[in-house]
């Protein structure tokens, strides 16, 4: 059962049974509070949810204290794919009637180099990348009813930095993923402290020596994940331990809790 000391919303994914999006939130609720609804559509497999999913997920939200973030599909393209922006509005109107706490929003790769990048006056490479950044993101905030349920996601293929600009032009919000930035060998607790109010999403996992990502929080140094959880103490939206699997879940939740307080 959930433990009343988090201030936060805890998350897991829907990829933490072998089961689809319904029965990964009926085995989840309970155990957690929010479900990462990870999405993808691919020539090869989809699993974007039909209405019948929609009412069943709906259905559960209302019997439990259970709520939806929402990661859309692809990346939202911001040169050359205006077919993936399209996939991402076309989701974001699917989810709505779940009200989800946000929708994790990659955006594509921003060309390099970034060397020369600076948030006040960036190059002018960056600055259509930028550009078309905001066209998307206008796209999708017309489809959610508004910027804030917007979540940008930093990427540990590219500087967190090159975010900033939009967080400055637009109300939306932030996905903060502190395995990202560990890494990147980058320290998440200067970002918390500057970013933690434009935060809706947080994604706590770990990454092991081999450079594998989103493995359990127990691969992480304790130290490491204590201070990030300091720095929460006060925090009131959603923080998911983006793991996929039950095994790196049960070890995350234990982690989790050993460390709080």
């Amino acid at each position: 059962m959930i433990t009343p000391r988090f201030p936060f919303r805890l998350g897991a994914t829907s990829f933490v049974y072998q089961a689809d999006l319904v029965g990964n939130a009926r085995r989840l609720r309970g155990q957690v509070q929010d479900i990462e609804l990870v999405l993808f559509d691919t020539p090869a497999a989809s699993n974007l949810p039909d209405a019948a999913t929609i009412a069943a997920l709906a259905g559960l939200r209302d019997r439990a204290d259970l709520s939806y973030t929402v990661h859309l599909p692809a990346d939202v393209a911001t040169a050359g794919r205006p077919d993936s922006t399209a996939l991402a509005v076309q989701v974001v109107r699917m989810a709505r009637p779940l009200d989800p706490q946000g929708y994790v929003v990659h955006l594509s790769p921003p060309p390099q180099p970034w060397e020369a990048f600076a948030p006040a006056s960036p190059p002018a490479h960056l600055r259509a990348w930028l550009d078309a950044a905001r066209g998307a993101l206008e796209q999708l905030a017309r489809a959610a009813g508004g910027y804030e349920p917007l979540c940008l996601e930093n990427l540990d293929g590219w500087p967190p930095e090159l975010l900033l600009p939009l967080l400055d032009a637009l109300p939306v919000s932030l996905c903060l993923d502190v395995g990202h930035l560990w890494r990147q060998g980058r320290d998440p607790l200067p970002y918390l402290e500057d970013h933690l109010p434009r935060t809706r999403i947080i994604h706590l996992h770990g990454c092991s020596a081999d450079g594998a990502d989103h493995r359990s929080l127990a691969v992480r140094a304790e130290e490491d994940v204590r201070q990030v959880l300091r720095a929460l103490k006060d925090y009131r939206e959603v923080l998911t331990l983006e793991v996929f699997g039950l095994a790196d879940f049960n070890s995350s939740m234990a982690a989790l809790r050993k460390l709080w307080g």
